[in-house]
């Protein structure tokens, strides 16, 4: 489901008809019965999502999501009124309920917006692995004020760290590394090292300008998180490849760490290109 939809889905969340739609849209079978005092909107293999209207969303949905987690239940709370929607679930494999998920219907936070569209159910999984993967999303520290003060200290410090930027243009890193790709298929391993590693300062100059641009906006795009998330992981990959091409034991492990990186880069640049940034 995509941004534009999830928004307006959200937007015109106010009956339960609603949030059935909401869920469904989200990838889940349709439900529609009573049960824990609430009632059942949608389903996904045994899972389950109950939903409640109420004046105070926060105590409704903490309270229901407590009544699952004393029966075990694979499922999903959700209460809502005219501002805002509040999600908890059971913690699987321990006691008590994840820390509530509040989403605001008329101007919802990217991250909030973005770990809703995340309980989007996984065509290969089972309930209970969905149920797992929905308390994991639900009890992440990014869900609570505390990860954002956590990570707006550790892009300062990232941004802080980082070696000066490089000089070399973005055309000749693409080169580089097209001709470490070239190298590769004529099996030349060594070359191939030598070129992935010149590419290398091009892409730490634009993960430097990511992390200092999620610093500055206080990491409350999610677009921007995305990017410098994704652009740390295709640096780290590109790093590692060429040490393991240098060895011939390791070089197929090199080619698959190259092949990584250049789809994260991929992808980055995808991102970039429909989010309108510029690195």
């Amino acid at each position: 489901m995509d941004r534009t939809a999830l928004l307006d889905s959200l937007s015109r969340t106010r009956t339960i008809h609603d949030v059935r739609r909401l869920f469904v849209d989200l990838g889940y079978a349709p439900d529609d019965r009573g049960d824990e005092g609430a009632h059942a909107v949608a389903r996904w293999r045994g899972f389950h999502v109950l939903a409640a209207a109420a004046v105070e969303p926060r105590e409704a949905g903490r309270g229901l999501a407590r009544r699952l987690a004393l029966t075990s239940r694979r499922a999903l709370a959700v209460s809502w009124n005219a501002s805002e929607l509040v999600l908890a679930a059971p913690r699987v494999g321990a006691a008590g309920i994840t820390p509530l998920l509040v989403v605001p219907l008329a101007a919802p936070t990217p991250l909030a917006l973005q770990l809703l569209a995340d309980l989007a159910p996984r065509p290969r999984h089972t309930g209970l692995a969905h149920a797992l993967r929905v308390a994991e999303l639900l009890g992440t520290e990014r869900a609570g004020e505390r990860f954002f003060r956590i990570f707006r200290v550790m892009l300062e410090r990232m941004a802080a760290s980082l070696a000066p930027r490089g000089s070399a243009a973005d055309r000749r890193a693409l080169a580089l590394e097209e001709r470490a790709e070239d190298s590769l298929d004529a099996g030349d391993t060594s070359a191939a090292a030598d070129d992935l590693v010149a590419s290398v300062p091009q892409l730490q100059h634009t993960f430097r300008d990511a992390v200092g641009r999620v610093a500055r906006h206080r990491g409350h795009d999610a677009a921007e998180v995305r990017i410098a998330t994704r652009l740390g992981k295709a640096l780290g990959l590109k790093i590692s490849a060429g040490a393991l091409l240098r060895h011939g034991v390791t070089a197929a492990l090199g080619r698959k760490a190259l092949e990584q990186a250049l789809a994260v880069e991929r992808a980055v640049a995808s991102d970039v290109a429909k989010e309108g940034i510029e690195l």
